[in-house]
């Protein structure tokens, strides 16, 4: 017979004691929060008040504590003394150099040798004993110190006067001195009458009211050329009048523009606003004409013109049918038309290769110049600058002169003075 031996369950037992807790809030606390043995803390005043007995909280504990000493000051400033010397005071932030190791001072300190409890060592790249004016790398005056591989160098001793210093990867420093070439490498520019002195051969001047550019021979300047001084014209400046399928191009330096062929009077103006008088424009041109192919004659050159109604006053260099070369100095309406001319005859004198134009307006007269050299000026014609019209702007011009071929001319040079 089985018997059963576990009993049945028993009633259940009596609640076990409240936990206790830890509570906070940002003022003291009042009687009524929490229970006996609970905590309470202040966040406000940084203190702690428990455990709770009689329903009481009692004096709270602070729980920061006291303030600490005052630091050590830092280091701000560093000051290398060199190598170290024991007789010498040192105080933070020397730094010294001793037995091939950097140190810094950390304290004030007379005879405490580094390493010690005065010195931190520092890590700082050193070479002989450390000291630049006493290091056994250098030998003589003007010694160089030359990196010859990573973290490593060498000195170049110093070379005897008038050597420089040249690239020479097959040396161990990557460097040699060497004798300069001969012949001279300086190149200068003043008034002609201002050149230097002859003295080193392969100098150069170019003078910029003269000729030629001259070359030093050693003891006198030989000329080569000739050459002019230029100003360089600016395309930009400049602004269109009768362009029609006129082009311009700067690629090759210059302003070139070609005025396609067009019977009759049609100048392809280039324009800008005049200067303040007094003035004068010196310009240079390189005119390419073609075959006359008509009545008309091809032309280039300087232009005033009056804004208000489009007259204008040219004057120029063509070659006319029967080959002579002549000067024209016109009154135009416009640049379309023509009303009569001041001058308009033959001038041997000139000649199309390089064409140079001087136009001048003194606040009284018109006046017109012809040169061969840019430098000097023989005046062709003058007349009132408010004969005919008053010029607010001047510029540059080409005229196919016939319907069969074009015409062309580059501005190599226009200068403005006043």
């Amino acid at each position: 017979m089985a018997i059963n031996l576990n009993g049945g369950s028993g009633a259940p037992g009596s609640d076990g004691a409240d936990g206790k807790t830890i509570l906070n809030g940002n003022s003291a606390p009042s009687t009524s929060v929490g229970v006996d043995g609970d905590f309470y803390i202040n966040t406000s005043s940084q203190e702690i008040y428990g455990p709770k007995s009689a329903s009481a909280w009692g004096s709270p504990t602070d729980i920061v504590g006291a303030d600490g000493s005052a630091g050590q000051d830092g280091i701000t400033t560093i000051d290398y003394k060199g190598v170290y010397v024991s007789t010498s005071a040192y105080v933070p932030g020397n730094f010294v150099v001793h037995s091939a190791q950097t140190y810094i001072a950390t304290a004030s300190s007379t005879n405490s040798t580094p390493p010690s409890s005065s010195w931190d060592s520092f890590p700082f790249v050193t070479g002989g004993s450390g000291d630049v004016a006493t290091d056994a790398i250098w030998n003589l005056k003007g010694d160089l110190a030359v990196g010859t591989g990573s973290d490593t160098a060498s000195r170049l001793s110093a070379a005897p006067d008038g050597k420089v210093l040249m690239t020479a990867s097959a040396e161990a420093t990557g460097l040699t001195w060497s004798t300069p070439a001969s012949g001279g490498n300086t190149t200068s520019t003043n008034a002609y009458a201002s050149r230097p002195a002859a003295a080193t051969n392969g100098n150069l001047f170019l003078p910029n009211n003269g000729y030629y550019l001259e070359r030093d021979t050693g003891a006198a300047w030989a000329p080569w050329g000739p050459l002019y001084p230029l100003t360089t014209p600016v395309d930009g400046d400049f602004a269109w009048i009768n362009q029609g399928g006129a082009t311009v191009t700067t690629t090759n330096g210059g302003i070139y523009l070609l005025a396609p062929a067009t019977a009759g009077v049609s100048m392809r103006i280039r324009k800008k606003t005049a200067p303040a008088t007094p003035y004068s424009i010196i310009a240079m041109i390189l005119p390419v004409y073609g075959r006359t192919g008509g009545s008309n004659n091809p032309l280039a050159g300087l232009t005033w013109r009056q804004s208000s109604d489009g007259k204008l006053v040219r004057y120029g260099f063509y070659q006319s049918a029967a080959g002579q070369i002549r000067v024209q100095h016109g009154k135009f309406t416009s640049a379309t038309a023509i009303s009569a001319n001041y001058v308009d005859e033959i001038y041997a004198a000139q000649s199309f290769s390089p064409l140079w134009l001087k136009i001048t307006d003194n606040g009284t007269n018109r006046l017109i110049f012809t040169g061969r050299d840019g430098q000097n000026w023989i005046q062709i014609d003058s007349q009132g600058r408010t004969d005919f019209m008053t010029a607010d702007e001047v510029g540059w011009f080409v005229e196919a002169g016939g319907a069969t071929y074009d015409a062309g001319a580059t501005l190599i040079s226009w200068k403005e003075t006043s």
